[in-house]
């Protein structure tokens, strides 16, 4: 709830029923579309105090990435949430551009094949397409 209130500035009521519907520290992919159309506006309606418009810039681009790494890096099972500890690694977004991404997937892509040849798994999660290449 914190990492919701603190990186979205998504508000008390709205985080605890977040983490109440989740049952846990995800966030639906649905509010983040509602908070990046949210944030996005009010990008806009700020163009002329640019600090403003900056800050709402930053949390576009958080719930973009943290939309990206739960469809098709870091892709779980569920479809229909990923795990808020990821804005652990967007809080400074210029930093972003830096990490190994290719390399996280990878061992995420691994670990979840890992628990896929497991004789109770129904299912790979993860981005299997990227070892096609």
């Amino acid at each position: 709830m914190e990492m919701l209130m603190e990186e979205l500035r998504v508000d008390l009521d709205d985080a605890l029923e977040e983490v109440e519907r989740t049952r846990g520290a995800h966030v639906k992919f649905q509010t983040l579309q509602r908070i990046y159309h949210t944030e996005l506006t009010a990008t806009h309606q700020a163009a002329g105090d640019e600090a403003d418009a900056d800050i709402h810039r930053e949390r576009v681009l958080r719930c973009y990435f943290l939309y990206l790494i739960g469809t098709q890096l870091f892709m779980s099972t569920s479809s229909t949430f990923t795990d808020v500890v990821y804005l652990t690694y967007l809080s400074d977004i210029v930093r972003v551009r830096e990490y190994k991404w290719g390399a996280a997937t990878h061992a995420y892509t691994y670990h979840r094949q890992g628990e896929g040849c497991l004789w109770k798994a129904r299912t790979v999660a993860g981005s299997c397409t990227l070892l096609v290449a």
